[in-house]
């Protein structure tokens, strides 16, 4: 089973027989890379069927099925997961990224053009501005690249203002306007939008800066969906700015909160801070201020777990910890190995926790996939386990493999150091007369 174009008609094609896609699948919050890769079948003339708005819940599996199960329904997913699937054994391609290990430095823009590129052939002239067009989508989704009021900007905040039909015809719209490198900024129309904006504001943050350059004719990343000069262009941008201006108040109120939250000592001048807040700009004071780790719960229970990527924290360990932890309390101990522990994306040991290497995350639910289950796990308990793995806390390491796997409370959680630690058990251990002793304790036994 997989995936084909046939005469322009996106399809999955089964022991040789071709059946049209009843449709594509994707985030009921779409993103940037959600949208132009949708956008780029129209744009191409490529009928893909109904297109359809979905929530992926615990597992990340969409209305509880997997991508395997959608497929033999006759729906591809796009940029919304679909559980711990046999995909990549079975040749079964979605466009999706997710987990990242999947296709690594791929995002779903990348996956669908270079899946097009090998069904049907792409004008060079297009083909050239569609990867320009991907590197940047790609640049934006998986390397946290966003600008303000750059295309990626305006699609987050537009995704939370307007349904997902609306910013997706809108965007569908938009296409041939985004690869169009000839036109001009419509700096214009921005800068009367700004000023009307701005009266009798105090304006901070990005939206000064942003203001100050417009005024002095220095407009950065305006982005070329700004160029459609209409009622509905006008209506966007204004959303945009009033978003700005409400995160503008938001990142005040997160200073303060910053102050008076805990924070913790873990080594050197490093420090973890822990928060309850659904302030989404907490985050941003947070790394701004040079916080190693942030633990952040929000009002339905959810916790997030960033890291400052520059200090280079291994969130695989901390995702094994948790991730056991979460298994001994819902009771999928029997599900427990050290290779699904540390599984990037989701695990189907504690599906309700998704690990972005890449990004340096440890997510239990977010903006995407707000029906996630909560954790079980007390925020006092995750901060004790972060603790312990962050700081080397290793409470039985010179006892030997056999006796750590018994009376060790942190060796189930299959962390670096406990494996090199017992590999060099076990290369430093000699058999003598059936016993196993160190190398160092032979002498002492012979005499």
């Amino acid at each position: 089973m997989k995936i084909k174009i046939v005469d322009n008609v996106l399809g999955i094609e089964d022991d040789g027989k071709f059946m049209p896609a009843k449709g594509v699948i994707t985030h009921v919050i779409p993103d940037c890379d959600a949208l132009i890769t949708l956008a780029m079948f129209e744009y191409l003339k490529i009928y893909y069927g109904k297109l359809e708005f979905k929530s992926s819940g615990e597992g990340n599996l969409v209305n509880g099925k997997t991508a395997e199960a959608w497929l033999i329904d006759g729906w591809i997913l796009s940029d919304i997961g679909g559980g711990e699937s046999k995909r990549r054994e079975l040749g079964i391609i979605h466009f999706d990224h997710h987990p990242s290990s999947f296709h690594p430095e791929q995002c779903a823009m990348t996956i669908a053009l270079d899946f097009i590129s090998s069904e049907t052939e792409i004008p060079e002239e297009i083909l050239k501005k569609l990867k320009k067009l991907a590197r940047f989508v790609k640049d934006k989704d998986i390397h946290g690249k966003q600008s303000f009021l750059d295309l990626s900007h305006i699609c987050k905040i537009l995704s939370n203002k307007i349904s997902p039909e609306d910013l997706y015809t809108f965007i569908k719209q938009s296409m041939a306007v985004l690869l169009d490198e000839e036109k001009g900024s419509n700096a214009e129309l921005l800068t009367r939008i700004f000023r009307e904006f701005s009266e009798g504001k105090k304006l901070s943050g990005p939206l000064i800066e942003y203001q100050q350059k417009l005024v002095a004719g220095k407009i950065p990343n305006v982005p070329n969906l700004l160029m459609i000069t209409s009622e509905k262009t006008t209506t966007f941008v204004r959303y945009v700015l009033e978003e700005a201006y409400n995160d503008q108040i938001l990142f005040i109120e997160a200073e303060k909160l910053f102050k008076e939250a805990e924070k913790i000592s873990l080594y050197n001048d490093k420090f973890m801070v822990i928060a309850e807040t659904d302030n989404n700009q907490f985050l941003k004071v947070a790394l701004r201020e040079g916080a190693t780790l942030i633990v952040v719960k929000n009002s339905k229970g959810h916790v997030q777990i960033f890291t400052q990527k520059k200090d280079e924290i291994n969130v695989a360990n901390i995702a094994a910890a948790i991730r056991f932890e979460e298994a001994e309390l819902s009771g999928n101990k029997d599900l427990i190995n050290f290779e699904t522990l540390r599984r990037d994306g989701t695990s189907e040991i504690a599906k309700n926790w998704h690990l972005f290497k890449q990004g340096g995350m440890l997510l239990n639910g977010s903006s995407t996939t707000p029906d996630q289950k909560p954790t079980a796990l007390s925020l006092e308990l995750i901060v004790d386990i972060v603790l312990k793995v962050i700081r080397n806390y290793m409470p039985s390491c010179n006892q030997g493999r056999d006796m750590c796997q018994k009376n060790c409370p942190i060796y189930p959680w299959g962390l670096d150091r406990c494996q090199r630690k017992c590999r060099q058990e076990t290369s430093d251990r000699i058999e003598l007369n059936g016993i196993k002793v160190r190398k160092g304790e032979t002498l002492l036994l012979i005499i």
